[in-house]
């Protein structure tokens, strides 16, 4: 579904509006389920939001009466359903999906729904530890079942975490990296489904370049990645993709070596993802609002003037991002956003809040469990982490659940009205904000 939406999103639009065509003309069939999926997905493009949320439920209301329910509930969390609904229940319908899939023979959808509940797991701030081990297990499964057809891409999503880990003791080659990515590209044997596998290696690249200091290294990337897919709305691939441009333009925009003309190109460039991400908010759902915060703290800060007064809007957006992503407890977001708001301070001489927004992003990464990130960044910014603090100034989340209906209402209101009302952060414990929303693992552990 995915490759064929961004090889031929036009042919993925006709063929579907025949399909549902045909379903009320002829009544509900096996494969009523996909058709109302990919219906759904046509009207998340068309932008209709709630029309697509009901289809993407009445697909997988049918399809509990038929052996396509993988497939089913693959294509409808992936792309409607993780926009809007909180994340466990997304994970324990993928679940649900997985062993539907590999009961009853259907191997292809059984692993495409493990695959997608690891990478949500992984967006969404499980402990890596538990994240890779998942990992690891549905990478053996796949050559048990000799599921080829999935494996070289996932495990191009997955180049990210021995280095996050830690694991990785030999240096990126970064030019070495960049050719390979390059005449990967040029092949000319690529078909779409080689294009989906090349731009999750992409991504992967991209995340590399961000966490680990080379930005002009990650903007590459962000430009190989348009070239392989132009579209493409899946939840994960979107707003990691959007977020980390938005993060490499903002350091490039900063960095003195930066000519006053480029700098002007990243500065639009960062708004452009903003304005992606808010669109991708306000129409698809809730569930990547923090990272919106994200984004249009960044977009604050670069358009900011060096008075007191806009330098404290800034710290503002910044803690109000942060707040919200360690509200949803993606806590690899909020250390990420304190990593940009001490970038953004050091280079206003703001030692004071520099040496506070860096502690709680190493103090964030070493709870993610990101230890090789963590040392990287205590490597290149040491002077400016108190590693000695047993406390760290994120947030602490009113709630382990997602945001009411009422919270949602006043988000959007905030957005109307472009409002900064912010609070300044609470003293917490890493622990309790970490907290525990299950052990990945145990995903796996009853299905074989």
């Amino acid at each position: 579904m995915t490759v064929f939406f961004c090889s031929n999103p036009t042919e993925l639009i006709s063929s579907t509006l025949e399909c549902v065509r045909i379903t009320f003309k002829h009544g509900i069939s096996a494969h009523s389920c996909f058709a109302f999926s990919a219906f759904s997905l046509v009207l998340k493009i068309s932008g209709d939001n709630t029309a697509a949320v009901r289809a993407a439920l009445l697909s997988k209301n049918l399809s509990s009466k038929n052996a396509s329910k993988a497939s089913s509930i693959a294509i409808t969390n992936e792309f409607i359903l993780a926009y809007n609904t909180p994340l466990p229940n997304i994970l324990e319908s993928f679940r649900q999906g997985c062993k539907l899939g590999l009961g009853s023979g259907d191997i292809f959808w059984g692993f495409i729904n493990w695959m997608s509940s690891n990478q949500h797991t992984y967006l969404s701030g499980f402990h890596l530890d538990e994240v890779e081990r998942d990992g690891v297990e549905i990478v053996e499964q796949m050559k048990s079942y000799k599921e080829y057809s999935l494996l070289n891409s996932f495990i191009e999503y997955r180049k990210v975490f021995p280095y996050l880990l830690g694991r990785n003791k030999d240096p990126l080659d970064w030019k070495k990296l960049e050719e390979f990515v390059h005449s990967s590209i040029l092949d000319k044997k690529n078909d779409s489904s080689q294009k989906f596998r090349l731009a999750r290696m992409c991504l992967a690249h991209l995340q590399l370049g961000v966490y680990f200091g080379n930005f002009s290294f990650a903007d590459k990337m962000t430009d190989e990645l348009l070239k392989l897919q132009k579209t493409n709305i899946a939840y994960f691939y979107a707003s990691l993709k959007l977020l980390f441009t938005g993060v490499a333009s903002f350091f490039l925009a900063f960095d003195p070596k930066t000519k006053n003309r480029k700098r002007k190109y990243y500065v639009s460039k960062a708004k452009k993802q903003y304005n992606e991400m808010s669109k991708i908010f306000k129409s698809m759902g809730q569930n990547c609002h923090h990272r919106y915060l994200i984004l249009k703290a960044i977009v604050i800060a670069l358009n900011n003037n060096n008075t007191v007064k806009g330098q404290r809007d800034v710290q503002y957006a910044y803690n109000y991002a942060i707040e919200a992503a360690i509200r949803v407890e993606h806590i690899q977001d909020a250390a990420l956003c304190n990593e940009v708001a001490g970038e953004y301070f050091l280079s206003k001489n703001n030692s004071d809040l520099a040496i506070m927004y860096f502690t709680q992003a190493w103090h964030g990464y070493m709870s993610w469990g990101a230890v090789g990130k963590a040392n990287h960044l205590k490597q290149n910014r040491e002077s400016y982490i108190d590693a000695s603090f047993k406390k760290v100034f994120f947030f602490k989340s009113a709630n382990h659940a997602r945001y009411t209906k009422d919270e949602k209402v006043l988000f959007q209101k905030e957005i109307q009205e472009e409002k900064l009302s912010f609070k300044l952060p609470e003293m917490v414990d890493c622990d309790d904000v970490s907290g525990s929303r299950g052990d990945v693992s145990s995903f796996s552990g009853d299905l074989f």
